[in-house]
């Protein structure tokens, strides 16, 4: 592939930023105007990267009582209990930078069975969302040349 870096695939598609104290309902209208967006980026007050929501999440999240009790003691109660995106984030995000090179980015889609992944800077800012889609057109585009 003849870019390089996860920079030279700017524009980045655009990131669905909420704060940890968004509230379930404007998550779920958020999610709704935005069907492309597969996930919501939670911040905090200094716009740094707290972790992800997934619509599947949420959705979960909506339609607890549906959880079948099978599911774990801490998933029930935590999906229970939600009101806030701080409740459901998951913190543990995997995430790019423009410096990193795209064939390790690449690797990282396929190990981790990843659709799109937020692109932050050293401050831990998102900068947008990196796709598998966006990198399927460059290889189509390359091909196509």
């Amino acid at each position: 592939m003849k870019k390089q870096t996860v920079s030279e695939f700017k524009p980045y598609e655009k990131a669905l930023i909420i704060e940890e104290n968004t509230s379930i309902q404007k998550m779920v209208t958020l999610a709704l105007k935005h069907p492309r967006n597969r996930n919501l980026c939670v911040v905090n007050h200094k716009r740094e990267l707290l972790g992800l929501i997934h619509r599947k999440r949420l959705f979960r999240a909506v339609f607890s009582h549906h959880v079948p009790p099978t599911s774990s003691i801490h998933e029930l109660f935590t999906l229970l209990t939600s009101e806030i995106a701080g409740d459901i984030l998951i913190r543990n995000v995997i995430t790019t930078h423009p410096t990193q090179k795209i064939d390790d980015v690449i690797k990282i889609f396929i190990e981790h069975d990843l659709f799109e992944m937020p692109v932050i800077n050293e401050e831990k800012k998102v900068l947008g969302l990196l796709s598998i889609d966006m990198i399927l057109k460059e290889w189509l585009s390359e091909m196509d040349r």
